[in-house]
């Protein structure tokens, strides 16, 4: 029910920023933000679909659409959550061990309304709130989630989450390479300065997160709001 950040995803490193999601979520819609994005943490941690009440009050306060991650791993999860008024649906654990689940989705609310999460450490992905390391390598998921008609997704290096230092400007492009154009890549992770926001466009991303960089001062955000609809 709180807004708060993690470093390099730990929980035992937790930042609180404010007990009113709803009026930090009010405060980025009138910078002029396209999208806000919601990260359940307790959902992501747990499995469940922990902090339900606080986006729907966001969405029904707000008219910015709402994308949703953490925790979200079945087809009635995503439907409990898209017909709450959550635009898109962002899926990670599911996508990595139940891609069939990723299919019916899909096949029911359509492949606009599902972004995957590429959340990774070391190169490879993570799961289960980044509590849990893989072998798996996120091009892999890519190319079995567009055999779905996914076509966005949202690359996290992890131990640049909450850091402010920088993306990981060598792996998003290698991604973004990887999709020749046909992929629509959010960059999320130590973005802390407009500039990073600069290099991110150069790159090609479609859009990037930005978290820690507004709540501790780094980042304006109608200054970001204002680049970005320049480049």
């Amino acid at each position: 029910g709180k807004v708060v950040r993690l470093l390099k995803g730990e929980f035992t490193q937790e930042s609180t920023y404010s007990s009113e999601p709803i009026k930090v979520a009010d405060n980025f819609a009138r910078a002029g933000v396209d999208w806000i994005h919601i990260v359940d943490l307790d959902g992501a941690r747990y499995g469940s679909l922990s902090n339900m009440p606080v986006y729907h009050k966001i969405i029904e306060k707000l008219d910015v659409p709402v994308q949703v991650g953490g925790g979200i791993r079945s087809l009635q999860a995503v439907e409990a959550v898209l017909n709450g008024g959550v635009e898109r649906v962002v899926l990670g654990t599911a996508a990595a061990f139940q891609p069939e689940v990723i299919k019916e989705i899909v096949l029911r609310f359509g492949s606009e309304r599902v972004i995957v999460g590429l959340d990774v450490r070391d190169g490879w992905i993570a799961v289960e709130g980044w509590t849990q390391s893989t072998a798996i390598d996120p091009k892999s998921i890519i190319d079995n989630m567009k055999e779905f008609g996914i076509s966005r997704f949202i690359f996290t290096d992890i131990d640049r989450d909450g850091t402010l230092t920088q993306p990981n400007f060598h792996a998003i492009d290698s991604i973004v390479r990887f999709g020749a154009g046909n992929l629509n890549i959010i960059a999320s992770g130590g973005v802390g300065t407009l500039d990073h926001l600069r290099t991110l466009a150069s790159i090609g991303v479609e859009a990037a997160i930005l978290g820690k960089a507004i709540y501790a001062g780094y980042i304006n955000l109608v200054e970001a709001v204002e680049l970005v609809r320049e480049l």
